[in-house]
């Protein structure tokens, strides 16, 4: 069985090993292959860190005996016709952040032919969607505690003449010290309420003339200052329940939409083939991020955010063309639409922030 290096493995292996969940010295300042990594996936698949900023990291590491002496040791993004194919000796902790998996190595399917036939493969061994060969040829699982960098850091920080910052402060405390913070935090918070209420209690017996439920509310604040959150239903609930839409049950899970009954909603992989009769999934993960509909009349619908003008052509019946459809809303694509299958001619997907984008070309209807 493959390992899937998502945060659930990650965490196991950190809690087997008795460290953070997280590296703790993952941070530009800390540690030289988290800066070079971030720098590189920054220009290659996200935000750049801000010019100024990367020249003085990239000044003060290369001083250090830190810095990689060879290409074999450096972060490494490889280009195939303008697009980042290949990363090696990436940190974990900056390749989840932007891939959402912890590996230190990733490279691209050569093309659609190779990433078809492993998307064949992988269907016909019922491979869980969120295995990263659904998007990688291949993918090189890493725990930060298996960095050569963290081995040298870690060592480092245990010593008088580290320049590090303090072990004490990027570690995190014992769990026997967070207990007994939280208890003389929250016992001093208790005796306050107990010593504030007692001397109410005995100004009314004293003075039973003052309006002691305004003097208690005063303090402590009124039933009505306890209000529970108002629900704002989010677009797709809404839409779901318009629709009377149900979500799959367990036993449904996993199964092509055709097997699947009417009024169902579930989820798939954004490179699942609309036309192809896709599996859904119960609920959504890792890299099934795509909502479908089965509607009461058996139509199929993809589910996602597109811009004002995208809406525009959705709701045409007649119009085509090429639009972009977001699995999750964001400031340029906050609307939601739900598009029956027939009207799409074709779909490509491509990574977008943490999550895909389909460019799809509509039909008429």
């Amino acid at each position: 069985m493959s390992i899937i290096p998502n945060l659930k493995w990650y965490a196991t292996l950190s809690v087997a090993r008795g460290v953070s969940v997280r590296c703790p010295f993952a941070t530009v300042d800390a540690c030289p292959r988290y800066y070079q990594s971030l720098s590189l996936l920054g220009n290659a698949a996200g935000t750049p860190i801000a010019p100024n900023e990367d020249a003085r990291l990239l000044s003060g590491w290369k001083e250090t005996d830190l810095w990689p002496q060879t290409k074999d040791q450096e972060t490494a993004v490889v280009y195939v016709e303008g697009k980042p194919y290949q990363y090696s000796q990436v940190c974990p902790e900056v390749a989840f952040d932007r891939f959402g998996f912890f590996v230190t190595y990733l490279a691209r399917y050569a093309d659609e032919i190779d990433s078809g036939v492993a998307h064949d493969r992988l269907a016909g061994e019922h491979v869980s969607q969120d295995d990263p060969r659904w998007v990688w040829q291949s993918a090189t699982p890493q725990h930060y505690t298996e960095c050569p960098i963290y081995a040298v850091l870690a060592h480092r920080a245990k010593g008088p003449t580290s320049t590090l910052p303090d072990p004490a402060v990027v570690a995190e405390p014992p769990s026997i010290i967070k207990h007994i913070e939280f208890f003389r935090l929250y016992w001093r918070s208790f005796w306050k309420h107990i010593v504030i209420a007692g001397i109410v209690l005995a100004a009314i017996s004293i003075v039973p003339a003052l309006d002691f439920k305004s003097i208690w509310n005063s303090i402590f604040g009124t039933p009505a200052e306890v209000v529970a959150p108002q629900e704002v239903a989010e677009p797709r609930t809404k839409l779901r329940k318009e629709r009377s839409l149900r979500n799959l049950l367990d036993t449904e899970d996993d199964r092509p939409v055709s097997q699947l009954p009417n009024g169902i909603y579930g989820f798939v992989t954004p490179w699942s083939d609309p036309h192809g009769d896709p599996s859904l999934s119960v609920r959504p993960g890792g890299t099934v991020t795509l909502e479908v509909h089965k509607l009461a009349g058996g139509e199929v619908h993809i589910v996602g955010y597109v811009n004002k003008e995208a809406a525009q052509q959705v709701a045409s019946d007649a119009s085509s063309g090429v639009i972009e459809l977001y699995t999750r809303a964001w400031e340029e694509a906050p609307i939601l639409v739900s598009l029956p299958v027939p009207r799409i001619a074709s779909v490509q997907n491509r990574r977008f922030r943490n999550d895909y984008v389909l460019d799809i070309r509509l039909l008429p209807r």
